[in-house]
């Protein structure tokens, strides 16, 4: 049993044991009366018994003092007593026979009584079983249909991670089809950067490019960088409030990687400065490039 069930079985545990013993009570009684209807019969055939022995001597001896009677051997008087005894005795053994079948009855009575009180014991214990199966059903297809509302109502996450934004609020709003309700940033894993690059430079990266990511909110001199990798850049241009316009590029960094120190904590929301290669270059390359500038502008101008 768990800790929450515990309780009522306790308390329905005592409510059957108080019952049974009020049932072991009444048993007691009965038994008892039982006992003494029993014995009340077996005095009663004993008696009847003793009665029927009595009453057979007695109309033996009626029989003799009726020969004798006829005779003129015995005065009437003698007679008449011993018939009046005769008469007697059967009443007596009438009233014995009797209450003989009325005390039968009243031990049939008791012992009736006694499956009675068991089998209504029983028969209560099992509406009350009953019962408690037909409310368990109840509560079992209550918890069923909570627990798939709740299923339903209960967003997981696919990962671990923070909650960076949570764009529905309001209790009863409707979420349109493939609506954005949460932002989580996952935890243990890449980050992801948005950054901006201008169109005259778009040309001079590529996803897979290397990146150096500096965080604005440590000195990266002291703590370090991040390396990233770019990872998408936007297919068109974009242009913000300010009329300025950019690609937008994502690039992608490991949080636990080398070359940050282990004191700083990354967390979503943070500015960051990207750093991206444009591959590698001579020093050659880097002290012709102004030159070369110029050479086609003067030829552009010259034709």
């Amino acid at each position: 049993l768990d800790a929450e069930s515990e309780p009522f079985y306790r308390d329905q545990n005592a409510i059957f044991m108080a019952d049974r013993r009020k049932l072991n009570e009444q048993l007691q009684i009965r038994r008892q009366q039982l006992v003494q209807r029993r014995q009340s019969l077996e005095e009663a055939e004993a008696t009847a018994r003793k009665q029927a022995e009595t009453l057979k001597l007695s109309e033996r001896e009626l029989e003799l003092v009726r020969n004798l009677f006829d005779k003129k051997a015995v005065p009437e008087l003698e007679f008449l007593r011993v018939q009046k005894a005769v008469s007697e005795l059967r009443g007596d053994l009438d009233i014995w026979q009797a209450t003989r079948l009325r005390l039968q009855a009243e031990v049939a009575e008791a012992e009736a009584l006694v499956e009675t009180e068991k089998s209504a014991f029983l028969a209560e214990v099992q509406a009350r079983i009953s019962k408690v199966n037909t409310d368990l059903s109840v509560v079992q297809e209550s918890l069923r249909s909570a627990s798939d509302k709740v299923q339903r109502a209960m967003l997981r996450s696919p990962v671990a991670g923070v909650v960076n934004s949570v764009n529905v609020a309001t209790i009863g709003e409707v979420i349109p089809a493939g609506a954005s309700i949460v932002e989580i940033v996952p935890l243990n894993d890449r980050l992801l950067i948005e950054t901006r690059i201008r169109p005259q430079d778009v040309a001079s990266i590529q996803p897979g490019s290397k990146a150096t990511i500096r965080l604005s909110a440590y000195d990266y001199t002291k703590y370090g960088t991040l390396p990233g990798i770019v990872e998408r850049i936007g297919a068109d241009t974009i242009t913000d409030e300010n009329r300025e316009t950019f690609y937008q590029v994502i690039v992608s960094t490991d949080p636990d990687a080398p070359g940050i120190s282990d004191e700083i904590k990354v967390i979503p929301g943070m500015i960051a400065i990207v750093d991206v290669s444009s591959g590698d270059r001579t020093v050659l390359e880097y002290l012709l490039k102004p030159i070369l500038k110029i050479r086609d502008q003067a030829f552009r101008e010259a034709r």
